[in-house]
């Protein structure tokens, strides 16, 4: 049985009552299961995991335009609340450990790397070793959210290079860090759902575009 499959039973036996949250659960589900599909190349696989993963922290259309980094920044903190079994701090720190150090240190998914190579002037060489640094520090003092969203972070840039077709689909650059955001997403994007299905007293916010 897939894991879409077994998240969609846990969603229909849940005892979610508000309908956003369901609707919101439903949405990342379907596009977790678009990214099942084995012959979808990896660029399309790790685009419908990112799309997945937004599905359930999009809220409330007069936020729309609040700044990306806040509102999943908001969205990752009442998770880890919420996270009873520590899911989050097991998959980053046990199962993607290796993959969520590497693309820490590769500084193709650093932002301000690519805005140094567009001619902006930033110390980008020193923000990206101090970043380094204090991911290190959060996994020594146990900080669950700063090194989440650290990754998330570095996850978001390549987002973006596709999103935005700042790469092309199935080339030869970019593949080594790609196969490692789709490890850790495969494995990061069912955890989320999983917290909000085991929390159906939460509210998660409004939803984004609600069905009509």
């Amino acid at each position: 049985m897939s894991i879409s499959h077994e998240l969609k039973i846990r969603l229909i036996q849940s005892s979610i009552i508000n309908e956003d949250t369901r609707t919101r659960v439903h949405r990342g589900i379907s596009w977790l299961k678009a990214s099942e599909n084995e012959s979808l190349s990896d660029d399309l696989r790790f685009m419908c995991l990112w799309t997945s993963f937004n599905a359930c922290y999009a809220s409330l259309l007069e936020e729309i335009y609040k700044d990306e980094r806040g509102k999943m920044w908001e969205f990752l903190s009442k998770l880890i609340d919420h996270d009873k079994h520590n899911s989050i701090s097991q998959c980053l720190w046990e199962d993607c450990f290796e993959q969520a150090e590497d693309i820490i240190d590769n500084p193709y998914l650093f932002r301000d790397f690519w805005q140094t190579v567009h001619g902006d002037d930033t110390e980008w060489e020193f923000n990206f070793e101090q970043s380094i640094q204090k991911a290190k520090h959060c996994k020594e003092q146990r900080n669950i959210l700063l090194y989440c969203m650290t990754v998330i972070e570095r996850v978001y840039i390549l987002r973006n290079q596709l999103t935005h077709g700042g790469s092309t689909h199935g080339g030869k650059m970019n593949r080594q860090q790609l196969q490692q955001c789709l490890l850790i997403m495969n494995q990061f994007v069912p955890i989320i759902m999983n917290i909000i299905i085991q929390n159906p007293d939460v509210d998660w916010g409004l939803l984004m575009y609600p069905p009509l």
